[in-house]
């Protein structure tokens, strides 16, 4: 399982171990290096260091406090973590310098893990809001069509002569879809309604042609040569099988099943 890259930042030693053994403890994160001051840190990804999944950094240090620190380093992570022992007195400073969270000392394994769910979980439902602003045409299939039924060993659903169909264009939340499949020379767009599996629409296209309209959409993967996933909508993942909301069952090949995990993991550890 790929790990969750951590940058700790505390001027006390014992406080810095200390931090990491929690961390490590929890198989969710790499420490990747310790720092005794804020400088250090910068001059580390000034010098090329790789940026981070989470800063975790104490509040008061004799040379720069934790909130100057933010306002340096947190291009340079996902998420930047305040440790104190008084997160109550720093809130409001913390969130005018876009402080992520608060963990209070001594670290906590269960304290940690909460509060990544939690902003892993923010991160989601953000993503998921900027989605339900963004839809994609689908052609409405009508109950008598034969696409309705369309499954492999019944032959081809021919296009029209002039290459064009006469299906009317419905809009769909791109958020919506659930997964997609290859049906011979169309693409079959399903969504899901009180726990069942339902036929939004279908396009003319290919995977290739939705990934390459959608190359930047990180909550679709391929699940294998004919599907393609919403990630946000795969409750489970076990052996070569995934779980889709409550009762959905779709095969994946075996080279897909740790990245899945990892994304479930990366949520919940506990979830995959």
């Amino acid at each position: 399982m790929k790990k969750n890259s951590v940058i700790i930042i505390d001027d006390l030693h014992g406080a810095r171990e200390d931090a990491r053994a929690v961390l490590e403890e929890t198989s969710v994160f790499d420490v990747c290096e310790v720092f005794a001051s804020v400088w250090d840190a910068e001059a580390f990804f000034l010098k090329g260091g790789k940026n981070v999944t989470l800063i975790l950094c104490d509040i008061e240090m004799p040379e720069l406090s934790g909130l100057e620190a933010v306002q340096m380093l947190k291009n340079y992570c996902t998420y930047f973590v305040l440790i104190t022992g008084f997160a109550q007195k720093y809130a409001l400073a913390g969130h005018d310098s876009y402080v992520d969270g608060y963990l209070t000392k001594p670290l906590a394994e269960e304290k940690v893990l909460q509060l990544f769910r939690n902003l892993r979980e923010k991160e989601r439902k953000r993503r998921l809001n900027d989605l339900k602003a963004q839809k994609i045409l689908l052609d409405f299939v009508p109950s008598d069509s034969p696409l309705q039924h369309a499954k492999k060993g019944m032959g081809r659903v021919k296009k029209s002569k002039n290459n064009t169909r006469e299906y009317q264009k419905v809009p769909v939340d791109i958020d919506a879809i659930v997964y997609m499949e290859t049906m011979y020379n169309y693409l079959h767009f399903y969504g899901l309604k009180n726990g069942e599996i339902y036929l939004l629409g279908v396009l003319n296209w290919t995977l290739k042609d939705f990934e390459h309209v959608y190359a930047t959409w990180p909550n679709f993967v391929r699940a294998d040569a004919s599907r393609i996933v919403n990630i946000h909508f795969i409750t489970k993942v076990s052996l070569d099988r995934m779980t889709i909301g409550d009762a959905k069952s779709i095969s994946f090949v075996k080279t897909r099943e740790q990245p899945l995990k990892n994304y479930l993991n990366s949520i919940d550890p506990k979830r995959s």
